[in-house]
C-alpha cells in the first residue's frame, strides 16, 4: 500500500525537548511569561480566535505564523512540534514515558513490512530494534489499525521470543578423558 507521507522512525531529540522544557518552566518561575505565550498551543489557539472577536492584528498575525510553521513541521516531519518543542508535548511525554499500558511489538509473527513505521506520524516506531519510543508516542493507534500480522499491540506486558534467537550459551565442558576416568 501506497501512503501519502511516509514517516521513517526518527532518534528522539530528547535533548532539545528537555532544554525547551527547561527553558519555560525557568522563565515561568523568572515570572516572564513570554516562552509559554509563544510556545503553549491553547495560548497559540486563543491567539487566533480572539481577534475574531476582539481587534489585534498582531496577535492575530504572530499566530497564523505559528500555525504556519507548526504545518509546515507536519508535513516535513510529522509531529516534531508537538514532541519536541511544545512544553505541553514535552510533559506528557515524560509522562507517558513510564505509562503502564504501551505499544508493544511482537517479534515472532512481526514480518518488517514496515506498514506500521510508515503511518506514525511521530516517527517513534523503531523497526530494526522492534520498540516504540512511549516517550513520543501519542497513541492514535493508527500502527494498530494497519498492521496485518496484529504484531502490534496496547498492553502492560513486553512481548518474549518464544524462540530466542540470541540466547546465552554455556561454556562447553572439557569430556572426560580416558585417563580421567581410571584415576
Amino acid at each position: 500500500m501506497r501512503y501519502r507521507n511516509v514517516f521513517r522512525y526518527a532518534h528522539g531529540v530528547s535533548t532539545l525537548r528537555m532544554s525547551m522544557l527547561i527553558v519555560v518552566f525557568g522563565t515561568l518561575i523568572a515570572g516572564v511569561t513570554i516562552a509559554v505565550r509563544v510556545l503553549d498551543p491553547y495560548t497559540i489557539f486563543s491567539r487566533i480566535i480572539t481577534p475574531l472577536v476582539a481587534a489585534s492584528a498582531v496577535s492575530f498575525i504572530i499566530a497564523v505564523l505559528i500555525v504556519i510553521l507548526i504545518a509546515w513541521l507536519s508535513a516535513r516531519r510529522g509531529r516534531l512540534w508537538c514532541n519536541t518543542i511544545c512544553p505541553v508535548g514535552a510533559v506528557l511525554g515524560v509522562v507517558s514515558a513510564r505509562s503502564v499500558y504501551h505499544f508493544d511489538i511482537n517479534t515472532d509473527t512481526c514480518t518488517n513490512c514496515r506498514e506500521c513505521e510508515y503511518v506514525c506520524k511521530a516517527q517513534c516506531i523503531n523497526l530494526n530494534d522492534h520498540v516504540v519510543d512511549g516517550s513520543r508516542c501519542i497513541n492514535c493507534f493508527n500502527c494498530v489499525n494497519v498492521c496485518h500480522d496484529n504484531s502490534i499491540s496496547y498492553t502492560t506486558r513486553k512481548h518474549r521470543l518464544s524462540i530466542p534467537m540470541m540466547q546465552s550459551i554455556e561454556p562447553v565442558k572439557k569430556a572426560e578423558t580416558a585417563l580421567d576416568i581410571e584415576k
